[in-house]
């Protein structure tokens, strides 16, 4: 088999293993699975289908963080707003007498709340009131240390990998 022959043999073989996996990845997404697999020849264009499918989740990952931020925003609005809605139907309540009050809607109560501790100075506070926290491994200390060739008991160093990184500019 000649050079080129065994050349071509891999790009053909690399690209039916990448469709194959695409196919694979994209089984719960239709449509992208089609624009993305359907029609590929060759390798070259299988990655850049993969390329540009990437930069699709991409967009839509950075969307869907933004609508998150949003929704959190609105959440905390809207928390704030039930708070201040709750005091001030409870003074209101206090101030009219009233222990109970019943509607089509709802009915409110008041009710006690029992004592709660409120802390002063943390620091004054003797330590038979203190949890102990269980450790934390340091793990970027740990790989310091076997970088710099330390033996460490039940720890070791990786074979690496290899990674693909992706240029958006």
């Amino acid at each position: 088999m000649s050079d080129a022959t065994h050349a071509l043999h891999r790009e053909t073989e690399a690209a039916r293993v990448l469709l194959a996996t695409y196919r694979d990845i994209l089984a719960d997404d239709e449509q992208a699975r089609a624009d993305m697999v359907e029609g590929e020849t060759s390798i070259q264009e299988a990655i850049r289908s993969g390329l540009v499918r990437l930069a699709e989740i991409r967009a839509m990952g950075v969307g869907i963080d933004d609508m998150i931020d949003r929704l959190k925003s609105r959440r905390e609005r809207l928390a704030g707003q039930q708070e201040s809605l709750r005091e001030a139907i409870l003074l209101a309540m206090e101030i009219a007498g009233l222990p109970k009050f019943e509607t089509d809607v709802g009915t409110i109560t008041r009710k006690r709340t029992p004592p709660s501790v409120v802390v002063v100075e943390e620091a004054e506070i003797p330590s038979a009131y203190w949890k102990p926290s269980d450790p934390k491994l340091d793990k970027r200390a740990l790989l310091e240390a076997l970088k710099e060739g330390g033996t460490i008991p039940g720890a070791q160093l990786s074979n690496g990998g290899e990674t693909l990184q992706v240029r958006w500019e």
